[in-house]
């Protein structure tokens, strides 16, 4: 774990001041797959904006990964690798980064209490927002800051319908996720032992033709670990009544900054480009490209080679399809 370098209290970046001296300390957990190039650029946009430049000082990088061992043969920038078996399904494969990488975090460096969670191609390239994010949510007592993660209303089949006092019913991100980890394992929202779920409830979930989505799951975790922590509490509200679902919408930092259109007309995609937030999750190699080259206070290897050459047929090549 990096030491006691000692960073400034308030510091300049792209042109705008920031003040980390009330953030308590984090961790970064990237997440992947096969987008190897995505991570590296990744870890060291936090190592040189997120961390070298005082926004979240001496951040905690674990990279989770489940890839082939030829694909990414040694550590890079990260505090911990950890390597996870690989799994025929994207959903309970991410699930595993998610459950494998938080338990890293909490075993190996337990003063962490938020873990800024990131799937490898989703770099937060500006820490400005994400600096007055999880300083709101420390003032605030949130638990977790996530997006709703908009879908078509057909998608699993059956209409839902929510109201604005609770959760949104939709899911919500697992590309990016803010959360307080020592309260997630202490009211048992993490581990998310998604493969259980699926196995346990196989019959229902094909009776109802429902497509499982891991972003529903986990909202539904979070609801579960709230109730949970109602039940401790005591009290005479009743955690299955509505006392659960409010309780929850107010632990909630809900990202709306980050609005997500499934058709991209009126806000960006899932796999989209927030420049106000300084977020992108594209995967359109162009537009990271001119990310990089529009950014001075970025630096590494990775982004060094993106911006010194068009052609960037060798980021991923790596990629399964």
């Amino acid at each position: 774990m990096p030491g006691t370098r000692r960073t400034p209290s308030r510091v300049r970046i792209r042109g705008h001041m920031l003040t980390p001296d009330t953030i308590p300390p984090i961790a970064a957990l990237i997440m992947t797959y096969d987008r190897v190039d995505d991570a590296r650029a990744n870890m060291e946009i936090i190592r040189s904006s997120w961390d070298s430049l005082g926004a979240f000082p001496d951040v905690v990088i674990v990279h989770a990964y489940s890839g082939s061992p030829s694909w990414y043969p040694q550590p890079k920038h990260e505090d911990l690798l950890i390597t996870v078996p690989p799994t025929r399904s994207h959903f309970t494969g991410a699930a595993k980064l998610i459950d494998r990488g938080l338990a890293a975090v909490s075993r190996e460096f337990p003063a962490v209490r938020y873990v800024v969670c990131l799937s490898a191609d989703c770099w937060i390239y500006d820490p400005r927002w994400l600096c007055q994010t999880v300083d709101g949510m420390k003032a605030a007592q949130h638990r977790l800051a996530a997006a709703s993660w908009e879908i078509s209303e057909t998608i699993h089949g059956l209409r839902r319908y929510g109201h604005p006092g609770f959760l949104p019913g939709r899911g919500l991100s697992t590309d990016f996720f803010v959360l307080d980890l020592p309260w997630a394992i202490q009211f048992e929202m993490i581990p998310l032992s998604f493969e259980a779920f699926l196995r346990d409830h196989e019959a229902l979930l094909n009776y109802f033709q429902e497509v499982p989505l891991l972003e529903r799951y986990f909202e539904g975790r979070f609801l579960a670990a709230v109730q949970s922590q109602l039940l401790d509490a005591g009290g005479r509200k009743d955690p299955w009544g509505s006392e659960g679902p409010r309780q929850a919408r107010q632990a909630l930092r809900l990202l709306e900054e980050r609005r997500i259109d499934p058709s991209g007309l009126n806000s960006p995609s899932h796999k989209g480009h927030w420049p106000e937030l300084g977020l992108i999750t594209a995967e359109d190699l162009h537009m990271k490209r001119s990310i990089a080259l529009q950014s001075d206070h970025l630096s590494g290897p990775t982004i060094a080679r993106l911006r010194s050459r068009s052609d960037t047929s060798w980021f991923n090549s790596h990629q399964v399809f």
